[in-house]
């Protein structure tokens, strides 16, 4: 079953926070519905995630339990476009374990994401150098597998 991804974005003003969001995605900005609640974000491919703001009462107050990473192979130069548009860096950047680099940032707004440095990898792609989490992941799921009485993994 193909599951297509959608981003919505909670906003007290959509029309103000979307020229930011689509300068940082390379998107462009699309249409308000009729009601003023939802504005969409048109992605230069059509293969990339749909993305929109959604009007909602309240500002934000608390951590986003999800947040996006942008990938780029030019993080100084994409963190200080970001600034000039009027997001905000919180705290240094931070570094993982596995050779990861991120710089934690919001929006205007307030809403978390984070820019990566990126490597370019096979076909022009790039691949993330935030891929400290995948690792403890993965970690984690190996001291959750059922042992036999040496200590190996039951499981294949």
């Amino acid at each position: 079953m193909a599951v297509r991804i959608e981003i919505g974005i909670d906003t007290v003003k959509p029309e103000l926070l979307a020229p930011f969001w689509a300068d940082a995605l390379g998107y462009t900005v699309g249409d308000m519905d009729r009601a003023g609640t939802y504005l969409d974000l048109v992605p230069p491919d059509p293969s990339s995630p749909g993305v929109y703001l959604q009007r909602v009462p309240e500002p934000k107050t608390v951590k986003n339990r999800l947040h996006l990473d942008l990938l780029t192979a030019q993080p100084d130069e994409t963190i200080t476009r970001l600034i000039l548009l009027g997001a905000t860096p919180l705290g240094g950047a931070l570094s993982g374990s596995e050779g990861g680099w991120w710089q934690v940032m919001t929006d205007p707004e307030g809403n978390e994401f984070c820019v990566c440095r990126a490597d370019q990898g096979p076909a022009g792609r790039l691949t993330s150098g935030c891929r400290d989490g995948c690792a403890m992941l993965k970690r984690y799921r190996e001291a959750l597998r059922p042992r036999d009485r040496g200590g190996r993994s039951s499981v294949g």
